[in-house]
């Protein structure tokens, strides 16, 4: 246990870690033979690792090595699933690449067990932002961003719990536009996946637009937020636009009614990578926003250091609750109580809260003492308790 600026203790697990929000989950709750929470990172020296903590005495794991690559980048870190059930149950799978690279697969031989790994395999020739799902059909579904052809399509397998990949397929879904890139967000809801995503404009450099749509329970058809029926993607149109300033989209998430929500962060000037370092920066006014039921809803401005990170979605509350990241605290938001702060850093911040989706009081939050570009880069991994959070007022 150790204090950095926080308004309560907070466990250290790596003092040199990061990982990127698009490559997700990145943390796990699985109760089975043992009670542990799983999350990967990846090391200002290139290397990515998976941990565990035990939930039932408080220790973590040394970090275990998934791959050493040639190159620090953030974009590294891996994806990482524990099989529910089936043949694989409570086996780990990692999924993971270099930015822009081959992106790999491997397995666990045995449940709960970060020692022991089957052979890496190729799901894709060059991709990145890998996202991982499993459906109530039993199907393992990996999304990826698909750099082959152009700058940057989207596209997802689905990979059978055997592990045959003689029979994986990978579908094309969403093609950029030329002079465009895309970057995405997914969610599951049983067997819907929701996926809202903006497309990077390269020569203005700017992203400007917001775009939504979720599959039919066979992932095979896709319909826009209203339910109705879309034949391709590419060519939908936005359900936000902003009208000064860029978006990002940083959340999507089901309510108990499958209803998507969707979080976003409105900024006026997005900070270049790697030119300054975020935390000497000036501020910027920025504007929290949601989306749900189809319209917007703002949730107020906030000042934010280059590179905002935005909301989380709680689906744990029937009053809709989201945290919102700013520079140097956590902000709650309900419809019903506005805005709290839960806590504060002396540290900032830059990842948005990351949650084990089966412990959903458990946030994982990335204190980032310095963090110039997405290849330099000083960060302590953090976890912490939502329970335990006091009031930072």
């Amino acid at each position: 246990m150790q204090y950095i600026g926080l308004s309560l203790a907070a466990p250290v697990v790596i003092n040199d870690a990061t990982n990127l929000w698009y490559n997700a989950p990145q943390i796990q709750h699985y109760v089975g033979e043992h009670d542990r929470t799983y999350f990967t990172s990846v090391s200002a020296e290139g290397k990515a690792s998976i941990q565990y903590l035990d939930n039932r005495d408080g220790t973590r794991s040394q970090p275990v090595l998934i791959k050493s690559w040639p190159r620090p980048d953030d974009h590294s870190s891996a994806a990482l699933l524990v099989i529910p059930k089936g043949p694989q149950r409570g086996k780990i799978l990692l999924v993971y690449s270099l930015h822009t690279s081959t992106l790999y697969g491997k397995l666990s031989k045995s449940p709960e067990s970060i020692e022991d790994w089957g052979e890496e395999f190729v799901i894709h020739q060059s991709a990145t932002y890998p996202q991982l799902f499993f459906t109530s059909d039993n199907k393992i579904i990996c999304f990826f961003r698909d750099s082959t052809i152009s700058q940057g399509d989207i596209s997802f397998a689905e990979i059978n719990q055997d592990m045959d990949l003689a029979s994986l397929q990978t579908r094309k879904l969403i093609l950029a536009p030329k002079n465009k890139t895309v970057y995405y967000i997914a969610e599951q809801h049983g067997n819907i996946i929701g996926i809202a995503w903006d497309y990077f404009d390269q020569i203005t450099k700017t992203h400007q637009s917001v775009f939504y749509a979720q599959s039919d329970t066979r992932r095979i058809l896709w319909k826009d937020i209203h339910g109705k029926f879309v034949a391709d993607l590419s060519k939908m149109t936005p359900i936000y636009t902003a009208k000064e300033g860029q978006v990002r989209v940083w959340d999507v998430a089901f309510t108990a009614e499958s209803k998507p929500v969707l979080g976003l962060v409105e900024f006026d000037v997005e900070g270049a990578v790697g030119e300054v370092d975020c935390c000497d920066k000036s501020t910027y006014l920025s504007r929290a926003k949601i989306i749900a039921n189809g319209s917007v809803e703002d949730l107020g401005d906030i000042a934010m250091r280059y590179y905002s990170s935005g909301l989380f979605i709680d689906r744990t509350h029937s009053d809709l609750v989201y945290l919102i990241r700013r520079n140097d605290e956590l902000d709650r938001y309900s419809r019903s109580a506005q805005l709290s702060c839960l806590l504060s850093l002396d540290a900032k911040f830059l990842a948005r809260p990351r949650t084990s989706e089966d412990a959903l009081d458990q946030l994982f939050l990335l204190s980032m003492d310095r963090y110039v570009s997405y290849t330099e880069y000083r960060t302590k991994t953090l976890i912490l308790n939502q329970n335990d959070l006091g009031n930072c007022h």
